[in-house]
């Protein structure tokens, strides 16, 4: 190696970093770096420069971009040499001995880049003790730990995922995740066995617990896509409910909300997973484990701020997911005594995320709801239903009296009024789904509703009062106006949908005159609020 070669680099990498750095200069110290990065013996000058966790963060991640470039140039040609397995112990043991316990991300991140790298072109072929190598070097300490957790997220992730998966041949990610399954028992109780450690830890203020957590809830999440759904929930390593406890643990940490998310996502993935009849005790305790962590979370009032925002959202996936793949399975015909309670919990927890203040919240949830209400099953589970607050929810939604200019919760949603109105016309049209359905249901409850609704809004908001222009009429942000607008709307979508049973008795076809007359009765010269009245009429 060459000691002049070293310092210039050393001293272009600094060029390239310093902001009073001159054009002209930049351009060239980016020239050197590219064309060092083309010589074959750069990866020595590599491995020199990590071994010294002294030097600037600059240096060191510009090091691991120069090992990374030569494994995706070079690696191919000597996998079958001596001088790979050199380099792997290289990088290795880089990882074991030559970082500081406080390692920037981006730079922990650069380095399982590279590890995982080779990992994917080496395992289990030609590197088969990787379980072996990784795990001593877990043992070294948190921050290794954290990293050899992080490596085999990346593994699984570009194996799995279809987002990442694109640079690996079908047949070699075969083969990784083969190698990787058959390293699982001892690999998850391993995790599970830290994941506790690290929580008694976290307790005790720890600083390095989070981010190890972190990992390994990042880890998890990829192998819960195709590991046995058994694993993750067995009785000595219950997995998903430290997941559930992770969703509301009684610290206070930096990292805290993203511990909550990842938590969530992990149980969003397990509950996509097909349980099959064989091990549907196992899906209904699992369900009855986490309805009862969730069940402890507030989920109700105003939401005024984004990371609380963000982890409702990330719960009301897990109930989501779990009606969409979960919920046919379970209602299973006739429905055993066992099952009631996971039900009972979930269309508890599902109505209380569908009354959220958030309209996306809502939204995601119709495909669940029209699940339930379409279902054979559907008589059983009504009970379990708060059906009039179902309905007062879906009314009250209809109406787009929440948009940025007014609420807290949509302005942390949409950017303005304009991309508010734009959603709302498919928002009303999936409420519309539901909707439909109760009255089909309930057609009596429907007039009732119809005609609550319209003598409200023709009596208390007959009249605009706010938002005027010059002449003294409505605008489209007067209250009255955005009432008469939902009105009409509401109108439309419950009238269409009553049955031939509406008109066919005295008692509901009467019902149904007296809005009619409501209707006839109302008058305004406001041109806007007499528009919206010819469309109910």
């Amino acid at each position: 190696m060459d000691p002049h070669v070293y310092e210039q680099v050393l001293r272009a990498v600094d060029v390239c970093h310093a902001g009073s750095s001159a054009q002209s200069e930049r351009d060239a110290a980016y020239v050197y770096c590219e064309a060092f990065q083309e010589r074959l013996d750069c990866i020595q000058y590599a491995f020199y420069l990590l071994q010294d966790a002294s030097r600037p963060f600059h240096h060191r991640h510009f090091a691991l971009h120069v090992v990374e470039t030569w494994i995706r140039k070079h690696w191919k040609a000597c996998s079958a040499t001596e001088d790979a397995v050199t380099y792997r112990a290289n990088i290795l043991t880089i990882m074991a001995s030559h970082l500081n316990a406080d390692e920037p991300i981006f730079l922990k991140e650069k380095l399982v880049k590279v590890v995982s790298d080779i990992a994917k072109r080496s395992f289990p072929q030609r590197w088969p003790d990787m379980l072996d190598h990784l795990m001593q070097i877990w043992s070294v300490g948190p921050l290794q730990t954290e990293l050899v957790m992080l490596v085999f997220r990346s593994i699984a992730e570009d194996c799995v995922s279809s987002t990442f998966n694109s640079t690996i041949p079908p047949a070699r990610r075969k083969d990784l995740l083969q190698g990787l399954n058959a390293s699982f028992p001892v690999l998850f109780p391993r995790v599970y066995r830290e994941l506790e450690l690290q929580y008694t830890r976290l307790q005790q203020q720890d600083a390095h617990a989070a981010a190890v957590i972190l990992a390994g809830l990042q880890m998890m999440k990829e192998f819960l896509d195709w590991m046995p759904v058994t694993t993750p929930a067995a009785p000595d390593a219950n997995f998903i409910a430290v997941a559930g406890l992770l969703l509301h643990p009684n610290i206070d940490t930096p990292q805290l909300l993203a511990m909550q998310i990842v938590a969530a996502e992990c149980l969003e993935e397990y509950f996509s997973r097909s349980f099959g009849k064989e091990h549907m005790a196992l899906l209904h305790q699992a369900s009855l484990t986490c309805w009862s962590h969730l069940a402890a979370l507030s989920l109700t009032g105003p939401v005024d701020d984004a990371d609380t925002l963000l982890l409702h959202t990330h719960i009301n996936r897990i109930v989501v997911s779990w009606g969409v793949h979960q919920l046919d399975d379970v209602l299973a015909d006739p429905l055993p005594s066992t099952t009631l309670p996971v039900l009972q919990s979930f269309l508890s927890l599902l109505q209380t995320l569908f009354n959220h203040p958030s309209a996306l919240l809502t939204e995601a949830q119709v495909i669940v709801w029209l699940n339930v209400l379409k279902h054979a099953s559907c008589a059983t589970l009504l009970p379990y239903i708060n059906v009039p607050a179902l309905w007062t929810t879906c009314l009250d939604k209809y109406f787009k009296l929440h948009s940025p200019d007014n609420d807290d919760t949509s302005a942390l949603e949409f950017d303005d009024r304009d991309a508010y109105n734009a959603f709302y016309g498919n928002f009303r049209g999936r409420l519309y789904g539901i909707l439909r359905l109760l009255v089909q249901k309930q057609p009596a409850a429907a007039l009732t509703h119809l005609h609550d609704r319209l003598q409200y809004v023709l009596t208390v908001h007959a009249a605009g009062r706010d938002n005027l222009d010059d002449l003294g009429h409505c605008t489209d942000t007067t209250t009255a106006h955005i009432y008469h607008e939902g009105m009409a709307s509401l109108v439309d979508c419950l009238v269409k949908s009553l049955p031939e049973v509406v008109y066919e008795t005295p008692a509901l076809r009467h019902h149904l005159g007296l809005s009619v007359e409501l209707l006839l009765a109302y008058h305004t010269r406001d041109p806007w609020l007499l528009f919206r009245h010819c469309l109910c009429l």
